[in-house]
């Protein structure tokens, strides 16, 4: 007789709210503790952030969130964190040119949430600007700027600096 088919255990992955309570931990550490205590040299930038930032600056976002989010899923705490916000301000950008106010509004916060407590410069990239941009249409979204204002103003660019410049 032949044995039963032995399986392995399933290991259980986190769920989305095992996630957002994992990122909000990882957040209240690196406000509380700074970044450069928990990644003190930061990593060269990755060509997937470099393509996402051209991607972004190119206003493809859905395509800047894809590649970026590939980075995120393989990136551990707390560097994902920063990927997160810069997924996060694409998509927000892309919520906006398919005018959803509230889409918009929601992911532009949550940006603004994750790159917080990183550098002005980080990565390469110039976290400061990003956050002054994104607080600026973040606030022109929420005080119910029409769309045709809204779509008629250049969006943003992420500003990199690579290190080779």
């Amino acid at each position: 007789m032949a044995s039963p088919k032995q399986h392995s255990p399933r290991v259980p992955t986190p769920g989305r709210r095992d996630r957002k309570a994992q990122d909000a931990l990882w957040l209240a550490k690196l406000r509380e503790d700074g970044v450069a205590n928990h990644i003190p040299t930061p990593p060269e930038p990755p060509t997937e952030l470099v393509k996402g930032i051209e991607e972004f600056n190119q206003t493809l976002f859905f395509e800047c969130h894809e590649t970026l989010e590939n980075l995120w899923r393989v990136t551990p705490y707390p560097l994902r964190l920063f990927y997160q916000g810069l997924i996060k301000a694409a998509v927000g950008f892309l919520h906006i040119t398919r005018h959803n106010r509230r889409g918009a509004v929601g992911l532009l916060s949550g940006a603004l949430v994750a790159l917080e407590p990183f550098p002005p410069q980080f990565m390469g990239v110039d976290n400061q600007e990003l956050k002054r941009s994104v607080s600026v249409w973040l606030e022109a979204v929420s005080a119910g700027t029409t769309w045709d204002e809204l779509l008629s103003s250049p969006f943003p660019k992420m500003v990199f600096h690579s290190s080779e410049e």
